[in-house]
């Protein structure tokens, strides 16, 4: 499983073969990690960042 998880963060498209017997839960895992190890974990976080940033002005801005 760990194979198939570093392949996932690393976009490189190597497999074991065991992901169509994993569960819905363990392929959702592997799905968001591909998307992680293909956008960037600092770009998550940025974005993530900044999104928390503009919902706080937005609140500022409601309540004055």
């Amino acid at each position: 499983m760990s194979f198939e998880t570093a392949s996932a963060v690393g976009t490189v498209g190597l497999t074991l073969g065991i992901t169509p017997q994993l569960g819905i839960l363990s392929r959702i895992v592997l799905i968001i990690l591909m998307f992680m190890g293909r956008v960037g974990g600092l770009t998550l976080i940025y974005a993530f960042l900044e999104m928390e940033t503009a919902i706080q002005n937005f609140l500022k801005k409601r309540l004055i």
